[in-house]
């Protein structure tokens, strides 16, 4: 029987596991909870009498620009959070449960949007093929804006494992036996 012997980082990892669902599903909810809270709020800002044609487009435009800066501090939140009640020490471990926490929050609003539209179906509300296209195009590209305002959370949050300074390193050494 051969012993190997197998040198360990010198920081304590805890013995929890690589990752944490708890953390990506809070990171979620508060992704959910402060988007929601900002789109009340815009819809309230927005929420006037509209005087003529040119005050309506400049409205769709502001509506437009608050919709993508909300959806990316919701979950640029989303992600800080996930990453922090991670805490696992790496950049990479952080930004995994950024866009997991991303991911799960963008699944739960797909649900309430198919649900939405299919009522809007079902009560004669049909979108032309020109306007299908644009608003899919739009969807595209404010999900990837929220994916990075994620991950960039995500690696804001990171609780980064410092180093032990040399002359404190304990080498840990864990015998494991070889089998033939």
């Amino acid at each position: 029987m051969e012993i190997k012997e197998i040198e360990y980082p010198s920081y304590v990892t805890g013995g929890r596991a690589a990752y944490s669902w708890l953390a990506i599903y809070v990171g979620a909810a508060v992704s959910l909870a402060t988007l929601g809270c900002l789109s009340l709020l815009g819809l309230g800002l927005t929420a006037v009498k509209i005087p003529d044609q040119d005050t309506l487009t400049s409205l769709r435009g502001i509506g437009a620009f608050w919709e993508i800066l909300s959806g990316a501090v919701s979950f640029y939140a989303g992600g800080w959070v996930a990453s922090r009640m991670a805490g696992l020490g790496r950049v990479s471990d952080s930004v995994i449960h950024g866009l997991g926490a991303w991911a799960t929050a963008t699944l739960g609003l797909l649900v309430l949007v198919q649900f939405a539209g299919s009522l809007f179906y079902m009560n004669g509300v049909r979108l032309m093929p020109a306007q299908a296209v644009q608003f899919a195009w739009a969807g595209f590209l404010m999900t990837a804006i929220d994916a990075a305002a994620a991950a960039f959370g995500a690696r804001s949050g990171a609780r980064l494992l410092t180093p032990v300074p040399i002359d404190q390193y304990q080498k840990t050494r864990v015998r494991e036996t070889a089998r033939l």
